[in-house]
């Protein structure tokens, strides 16, 4: 299953503590999101990219789009969500480009 893409202006946005650092966050459709990474407008295609890469990997990540950016969310309701969230520069550099 492809991930989704939701416009930024229908999530509710948040911060959340995560150990020692806070994180962004959102909700939608009942479920909650951190933040892994976002790209700038102009790398539309590789945010997607990126979405799909980890949904494959067994990851709930939706993508959200805006003028300002596109963003990558992964599923805080996950149970490693703490450890991929910490982790997450890691992920993303083991993935291919």
């Amino acid at each position: 299953m492809l991930p989704i893409l939701i416009a930024e202006q229908l999530v509710h946005p948040f911060k959340f503590c995560l150990e020692v650092q806070v994180c962004q966050g959102m909700r939608y459709d009942s479920e909650i999101y951190g933040l892994v990474t976002e790209f700038a407008p102009k790398d539309r295609l590789k945010a997607y990219q990126k979405a799909c890469e980890l949904n494959e990997q067994g990851l709930s990540v939706v993508a959200t789009a805006s003028p300002q950016r596109y963003a990558i969310w992964l599923n805080l309701r996950l149970p490693d969500a703490k450890k991929w969230l910490f982790s997450k520069s890691e992920i993303l550099t083991s993935l291919p480009q």
